[in-house]
Formats: C-alpha cells, structure tokens, sequence
C-alpha cells in the first residue's frame, strides 16, 4: 500500500510564466512540467543560499526528499535548455500545496478572452516580439483572437526610470490580461502579478508567433 503523500509548504504561488526558447512555434507544444515544490526547494538553495537542511525544513520534508526534489528540478531545467524546450511550473497531482489562496484573473468581462499585449519593436504586423518589456516602443493589442492588432505607442520606453510601473498602469487601463515580451526584469514581474496580468517570456518570434504562443499558454 502506497504512502499518503505528505503536504509541501511554499511562500507562494508563483505567478504562471512560460519559458520559451528562441524560434518556438506552437508546431512544437511539447514542453517539461517543473513541479512547484521541486522549484521552491532550488529557489531556497540556489536561489537565496539556504542550506539543503534549512529548505526541507521550509517545505516539510526530509533533507534526503529535499535532495531529489532539488536534483529534479536542476535536471529538468537544465535538459529544457539544452534541448531547447519550454518549460513552466505545475504541481504535481499526488500533493497537497497549503498556500494562502490567490486570486484568480476574471475575464467575463471580455467574453473569457484575456485582452492580449504583445511587446513589439515597429507598429507592424510583420514584426519581432520587443526583447525588453519596459523599453518596447509599441505594444500590440489583441481584443480577442481573430481581431486585428491595435498597436499603442509605449511612451514609457524613453523615461529615464519607472518605465516598467508606467508601462504596466497603461496595460492595466487598457484590461490586459496577458502579456507577451522577450524578458521582464523582478520589478516587472512583482507589479504584472499585483495586477493580474499573465507574464508570458519569449524572444526571437514574430508577433504572429506570440499570438499563437499566448493561446497555448492561457488554454
């Protein structure tokens, strides 16, 4: 008879992002599954230089659990990279995550479609995803997946700082939802989850790309 698994103890739910390497396309959805609480066990060590004892403590294991949990998710990771695949974070089915309950992003409002904004670089259709969020001159906005992209002139791309604050008060106003860009600094990400806006990572894709990309990352 198998073991009842026992609860792991994280700070948190991340917020959802998916990582992916340059050029992907959604031809290719295979992607690897980092368990949430193999991560938290990097994220204590690698992370914030906790000791492999002091981190299964945090998350209510034993150390010899904690090492194969950290050594899964070093492996996963790392094969992710090499064989360029994407990756994200998901629970595994057999445990018991015992977080404070977060809230979760309402769409009704725009028929479940979460308004999408794509980081750009030209007010063009035919054009590559912006690599920086905050510094992106234009970010394409999609109503819902057939429509045509409204492309809105990123003024906060040129201020000396807060750019990413700004950038992300103009998608808010704007009922975003999901954003896509080719990298989001700590700040950026801390404030998109404030306001409930999906972070999704991706460079070196074409806006129609991102377009495909956020229907896999938001089904």
């Amino acid at each position: 008879m198998a073991r009842p698994s026992k609860p792991r103890l994280i700070d948190g739910v991340p917020q959802p992002i998916l990582y992916l390497p340059s050029g992907w396309t959604e031809k290719h959805p295979e992607a690897a599954e980092v368990a949430i609480e193999d991560f938290e066990v990097q994220r204590l060590v690698d992370g914030h230089g906790h000791t492999l004892q002091d981190a299964a403590a945090k998350v209510g294991v034993s150390k010899s659990t904690a090492g194969r949990m950290l050594q899964r998710s070093r492996r996963l990771i790392a094969i992710s990279i090499e064989r360029r695949l994407p990756f994200f974070l998901d629970a595994s089915e057999d445990l018991e995550l015992q977080v404070q309950p977060t809230a979760t992003v309402d769409h009704s409002d725009t028929g479940g479609f979460p308004v999408l904004a794509v980081a750009v670089t030209k007010a063009e259709r035919d054009v590559e995803v912006a690599r920086i969020f905050g510094r992106a001159a234009f970010f394409a906005i999609f109503r819902n997946w057939d429509s045509e992209p409204e492309f809105m002139e990123n003024r906060a791309s040129l201020a000396p700082r807060n750019a990413a604050r700004d950038t992300i008060r103009m998608l808010s106003e704007q009922g975003v939802g999901c954003v896509v860009a080719g990298r989001f600094g700590s700040e950026a990400i801390e404030l998109l989850g404030e306001v409930k806006i999906e972070a999704v990572v991706a460079s070196g894709i074409r806006l129609d790309q991102a377009l495909d990309l956020a229907k896999f990352a938001t089904r």
